[in-house]
């Protein structure tokens, strides 16, 4: 007997030896197979869009017209819905990625029926819209750019010009909001620092700790054959660098538990450009652009900005911003669960 229970003393340490090296091996060979084959899944999770061909279709309920611009190998749709009188501003509305306009068609329409004059986009290779390539903000901002021309040369572009977008479309409102004056006021519900950045959290989302200790050298390699099969620079697809150029108003909502997105992108954007930044807690990344007080919060600056643009005291009351701002004007943070 003393010899038998001798002997699972001596078995019990190699058997957890053993456990210890498929734990940590599975991993690791997970990671070697990643690295060896990154070239052929890494870009093709990037850039390749959902739906690029054009795909025009017919105008749901409560939407108006349809406007378009053509640039760059991209054909955009967007949906104009029109409020029962004048129009009090122009709100654009930004979808997330490998989604469509119609997942906003709600809020558009309750928008709309608040006075103002709403447009939801298909950002290029999304919904209607066709191109063949995602470029995180780059391109995109400068569609809206063109989309926002065609408003203007008919006439209805209805001051302020106000932009709304949730992850990816907040990325890319971001950006926007940066390279067009025009804008007023931001909204940016989840948005992302950088392509690199995102990249980065998405493969530790979907990959657990093989994601999390992917080499940069790997990461490096994805990004520049993603870029170069996108023709672009994803280093410039980058949120956090574009916030201190924003003119306007810039209000930044994201959720502490976003289990995508961490919560840390929206502190550091709002860190270099200034303005607010609506803490959401119990709320998935799919869900806080839903939440009630996400809705709220809109709901109240979009009256504010329309309100103010109506004032004869109208303009744009911009935080100071990076390193112009001063000592002691830290940025505002509301908590809500």
């Amino acid at each position: 007997m003393a010899g038998r229970s001798s002997l699972v003393k001596k078995k019990t340490p190699r058997r957890l030896r053993r456990a210890l090296l498929i734990a940590l091996g599975l991993p690791a060979l997970a990671l070697g197979a990643l690295y060896v084959t990154r070239l052929s899944w890494g870009p093709g999770l990037i850039v390749p869009a959902p739906d690029p061909t054009y795909a025009p279709r017919p105008l749901p309920r409560g939407v108006d017209r349809a406007i378009e611009s053509e640039r760059t190998g991209a054909r955009v749709r967007a949906w104009v819905l029109e409020p029962p009188g004048a129009a009090r501003a122009t709100l654009l509305m930004l979808h997330g990625i490998r989604s469509s306009k119609t997942t906003r068609l709600a809020d558009g329409r309750r928008y709309a029926q608040q006075g103002f004059r709403v447009v939801l986009v298909d950002s290029r290779g999304h919904g209607e819209s066709s191109g063949r390539w995602l470029t995180y903000g780059i391109e995109e901002s400068r569609d809206l750019i063109a989309l926002v021309d065609v408003l203007e040369g008919e006439g209805a572009l209805a001051a302020p010009l106000m932009v709304h977008g949730v992850s990816y479309g907040a990325a890319t409102a971001v950006q926007y909001a940066a390279a067009d004056a025009r804008v007023a006021t931001t909204f940016a519900i989840s948005p992302f620092t950088s392509l690199r950045a995102v990249a980065r959290a998405y493969a530790e989302w979907i990959a657990g700790p093989v994601g999390t200790f992917m080499p940069e050298s790997m990461l490096d390699d994805v990004l520049r054959e993603a870029g170069r099969q996108g023709s672009f620079d994803p280093e410039a697809a980058c949120p956090l660098c574009a916030a201190t150029d924003i003119q306007g108003e810039l209000i930044v909502a994201h959720s502490r538990d976003d289990e995508r997105i961490p919560f840390a992108h929206a502190e550091a954007i709002v860190d270099a450009a200034g303005g607010p930044l609506v803490e959401v807690r119990d709320a998935s990344h799919n869900q806080t652009g839903a939440s009630e007080v996400v809705r709220r919060s809109v709901d109240e600056w979009l009256r504010r900005a329309a309100d103010r643009e109506a004032s004869p005291e109208s303009g744009v009351n911009r935080t100071l911003r990076g390193p112009d701002a001063q000592e002691g004007s830290p940025r505002s943070t509301t908590a809500v669960e």
